[in-house]
């Protein structure tokens, strides 16, 4: 299996990160890429640190910064290993878990491969642990094409628990957006139409770091950079619109998919930071007008809250792109207080 890591500035988070893939058993049947992102810190020289120390396994790609789309391309044209996973590199994976991983694909032929994972702290405490197994029966293959009537399914789905073969990317050429961040769910839209047979083990493989500082996942750096959210959809708008003859199961997924990163934008603009400069809202607006009627249309279905099922973006469309009436601005601060209880 090959594991890219793309990486920047990560001295502090990367040995950490590498530690973690030095198992004993099965070691040599692993690709560990590490790409070096033009970082300014010492991530290179660890790096190499380990290259010299596992020859046969690590590799490190050094390259000027093009961000996390611009590792994985390169890192994927790179890799030589039957299934391909990434692997951030302020994250880790279990020990235990990537031998058991790795026992099951070298006897095993699958399109896609789930795993569990956790969210941890800084300390490495568990904050909360996902687990798919309300959606796949453990070690059973299945049909992608029916795990999506699952309801809720492409919400809970993310890309560290998934495991693609290798050749399934390079058969559509896999791209992914270089040059801004959050590209990350582009890893599970596109290639998930290439997937046909699925298995899931239920073991937790993935060690999410959260709140880390500078993290871009922060929603302070998050909201700085909406532009790279709206660019990242676009690419997603213009992949799903040149899907004509997508079954229903799976035009299901990709919508459903992408609801969730419209969402957050429209969210984002329309109830909680109305300093932002709307323009990029309205041309985005149009720009699924004019290209997917059922994009639009679910879009401006969407509605502040369900106790408060105002459908913000209809009625904001019905202004002409102009303010929402007092009432949403009033229920919009209610909604952002609501998100804060909850955190």
């Amino acid at each position: 299996m090959s594991i890219i890591i793309p990486a920047y500035n990560m001295e502090l988070y990367l040995r950490k990160c590498l530690n973690s893939l030095i198992i004993d058993r099965n070691f040599d049947l692993l690709d560990i890429i590490i790409v070096n992102d033009g970082s300014k810190d010492g991530t290179l020289e660890i790096a190499k640190e380990y290259e010299c120390k596992y020859p046969s396994v690590c590799r490190v790609i050094d390259k000027p910064n093009g961000n996390y789309g611009s590792c994985v391309n390169i890192g994927l044209k790179n890799a030589i290993g039957k299934y391909v996973k990434i692997l951030d590199a302020d994250d880790t994976f279990d020990k235990k878990a990537l031998e058991k991983v790795i026992d099951f694909l070298s006897k095993s032929y699958v399109d896609l491969l789930v795993t569990d994972y956790r969210l941890v702290d800084s300390c490495g405490l568990e904050i909360r642990k996902i687990e798919y197994i309300d959606y796949l029966k453990p070690s059973v293959n299945v049909d992608f094409l029916s795990i999506p009537k699952m309801k809720g399914f492409a919400r809970v789905i993310a890309m560290h628990a998934v495991i693609y073969r290798r050749e399934n990317l390079l058969n559509i050429n896999y791209y992914q957006t270089e040059g801004i961040s959050y590209t990350d769910v582009e890893w599970i839209f596109i290639p998930m139409t290439t997937v046909d047979v699925t298995n899931y083990l239920h073991v937790c493989l993935y060690n999410y770091l959260i709140g880390r500082e500078g993290q871009t996942v922060d929603r302070r750096i998050m909201l700085r950079n909406i532009s790279h959210t709206i660019k990242g959809c676009y690419t997603m708008i213009n992949e799903y619109i040149k899907l004509v003859d997508t079954p229903s199961a799976m035009n299901n997924y990709l919508v459903e998919r992408l609801s969730i990163r419209l969402s957050y934008i429209y969210r984002k603009f329309l109830l909680e930071n109305n300093h932002l400069d709307i323009t990029n809202l309205i041309r985005l607006d149009n720009y699924i007008k004019d290209h997917s009627y059922v994009l639009y249309e679910l879009v401006g279905s969407y509605v502040i809250d369900y106790f408060f099922p105002y459908k913000f973006v209809r009625n904001w469309r019905k202004s002409q792109h102009c303010n929402l009436p007092l009432i949403v601005s009033f229920a919009s601060k209610l909604y952002v207080i609501k998100k804060f209880l909850k955190r």
